[in-house]
């Protein structure tokens, strides 16, 4: 993808990425930044972590961290750095993630988004999702989270939304 800052490239992270990739969630969330530590756990559990890297001078501008079980893939966290955000690059890794070149081909994709996150709604609508349910009390802060999901076939069946425990 060209933007005004240069080229950009959607790449699997490897580990030593995660410095990288937590450096990002420091800027973009602050009170919650997950560590070095906390990608590398998320990873070695088996969940996936996508960089997007500007090819001009190979540094991590965002990412996008993911789960997937047979049926389904949830988006876990989405974030890019402040200057990037105009030029779209959130919406350019989640269609990555949910478009025919996929390396992750699943009938339903899913995220859950704070009620008061204005840009990330918008962000899942801009992208194809639908908000579909309300998860009551989702977040520490006690607010809900709006469950947008994307149907690339039809469903045959959805799980019951549950509230996770933990």
């Amino acid at each position: 993808m060209l933007t005004p800052h240069g080229w950009l490239e959607v790449r699997t992270a490897d580990g030593a990425d995660h410095r990288r990739v937590a450096a990002v969630h420091r800027r973009c969330y602050p009170q919650e930044a997950w560590t070095a530590s906390d990608v590398r756990r998320f990873h070695d559990r088996g969940r996936n972590v996508v960089k997007v890297m500007s090819l001009d001078d190979g540094r991590v501008i965002g990412s996008l961290l993911y789960r997937q079980d047979d049926e389904i893939v949830t988006i876990a966290r989405v974030a890019v750095l402040p200057a990037f955000r105009a030029c779209r690059v959130a919406a350019y890794a989640i269609r990555s993630l949910t478009g025919p070149t996929s390396p992750v081909q699943r009938g339903v994709y899913e995220a859950r988004v704070h009620e008061l996150n204005t840009a990330g709604i918008a962000l899942m609508r801009m992208c194809g999702f639908d908000a579909t349910a309300v998860d009551q009390a989702h977040f520490p802060d006690g607010r809900d989270a709006y469950v947008f999901r994307l149907f690339k076939e039809a469903p045959l069946r959805v799980r019951p939304l549950v509230r996770a425990e933990g």
